[in-house]
């Protein structure tokens, strides 16, 4: 597995983690509990960002480390 490879899995369970977060939010009765899934996930979102701007990187310094396989990607941009 490449290192843009095990990115590629981390963006997807981590973007699986924001789902969860959001569900339980909609899910919440209580505002505060709300708010706290709220931030969990922007949390969640600035992070997913930054992986994505170096698995960027990664593709353009290294073309090798371009998924050969066709991976599915559940996000914009990251194709050369």
């Amino acid at each position: 597995m490449t290192v843009a490879s095990k990115l590629e899995t981390c963006i997807v369970n981590l973007l699986g983690v924001q789902t969860d977060l959001l569900t339980q939010e909609l899910a919440s009765q209580d505002e505060r509990i709300k708010e706290t899934y709220r931030q969990a996930s922007r949390g969640v979102a600035d992070v997913v960002s930054e992986l994505k701007g170096r698995l960027r990187e990664i593709i353009r310094e290294e073309p090798q480390y371009a998924s050969s396989e066709g991976v599915l990607r559940p996000w914009d941009g990251i194709r050369r």
